[in-house]
């Protein structure tokens, strides 16, 4: 099972948040799209599960459409449970819209330690 609490992607599109803004309201996924059968809001956090029910066949994203960011600072808690990895996308494009795919620069989120943190360019 993978269980990630935020994957995401910077896109354009509407207005810029204003300095110091969060691009997640803490109660729902307004101005995000992704598959809603992977990804919801519990707790405050963004989670992203996959399962032995809920299998994916390649990487899809949880992306933020809420405007164009400029210079931003990221600050996430994520967990990865089980031998499962994930990663936050940012500066990236968006490939396929219907499958949510993109492509840019990921930091892995890893199980194994040296592979976590690791950044690299999907796609």
């Amino acid at each position: 099972m993978i269980r990630t609490i935020l994957t995401l992607s910077m896109f354009a599109g509407a207005a810029a948040p204003a300095a110091g803004e969060s691009l997640f309201n803490g109660k729902d996924l307004t101005g995000w799209e992704g598959d809603p059968a992977l990804w919801r809001v519990e707790g405050g956090r963004i989670v992203g599960e996959t399962t032995g029910e809920k299998k994916i066949g390649a990487n899809t994203f949880l992306i933020w459409k809420g405007g164009e960011v400029g210079d931003f600072e990221l600050t996430v808690k994520g967990r990865v449970i089980g031998k499962n990895n994930s990663g936050i996308q940012y500066r990236s494009k968006v490939l396929d819209p219907g499958k949510w795919v993109v492509g840019g620069y990921q930091m892995d989120m890893h199980p194994d330690p040296k592979y976590f943190g690791m950044l690299y360019e999907e796609r």
